[in-house]
């Protein structure tokens, strides 16, 4: 969101006087942007995890609450679901917070997801898709000649996995678009592969299917 929108759902929130749970799994890649907790912190339970931005490996997420009694909340629910955080990643986690370890691989992440939003920029230039320049993924509209579940499956076939928006769809008819990783595959010329088979894809025909 640009930093007007969330100024403005911000606005809505403590008009509404209600709580808000954000979850900023990326929030780290993105130095110039600011949680809604910013603004409103009193009413949010603000969730920073760092498997996105930090280290997959790394299941530690950091709660911030509106106060302290809340805190203790959160603190007891926690104990009753999970009696604990992993003590050894938890420690690890605090060391990097601590001593600029943290900044330094966000840095190099964010980095990367720069350049590999660039391959994708240059591999699919002519296709209109939505993404953040330091995100991730990609948001990529189809044809309207291909079905969801068609391209999808036309393109397994060739070896990519690809997520349909039916996943992320909470009520209605999803919008028709497929969400493309471009941080799983571990090297750039993985990724580029990939994105040539993609962009090949859109610019076919579906095929009809047959049945053996």
């Amino acid at each position: 969101m640009t930093p007007a929108r969330r100024r403005e759902v911000a606005g809505v929130i403590a008009k509404a006087n209600v709580t808000l749970i954000e979850d900023d799994a990326c929030g780290l890649l993105d130095r110039d942007s600011a949680p809604l907790a910013a603004s409103i912190g009193e009413r949010t339970y603000f969730l920073a995890s760092l498997s996105k931005c930090l280290a997959p490996g790394l299941r530690v997420s950091l709660v911030a609450a509106p106060d302290r009694t809340a805190a203790d909340m959160v603190a007891g629910a926690l104990r009753a679901t999970m009696q604990m955080a992993p003590p050894l990643t938890t420690a690890l986690a605090i060391r990097w917070l601590q001593d600029g370890s943290a900044d330094a691989i966000i840095a190099a992440i964010r980095a990367e997801a720069v350049f590999r939003q660039k391959l994708a920029a240059k591999a699919l230039a002519g296709q209109a898709y939505v993404a953040h320049r330091n995100g991730h993924h990609l948001w990529l509209p189809l044809p309207l000649s291909w079905s969801r579940v068609e391209f999808a499956g036309y393109v397994q076939r060739r070896g990519l996995i690809v997520i349909t928006s039916d996943a992320f769809s909470v009520g209605g008819e999803p919008v028709h678009a497929i969400r493309v990783s471009l941080g799983a595959v571990p090297s750039r010329a993985d990724l580029v592969r990939g994105l040539t088979i993609l962009a090949a894809s859109l610019n076919s025909s579906p095929v009809a299917q047959e049945i053996v």
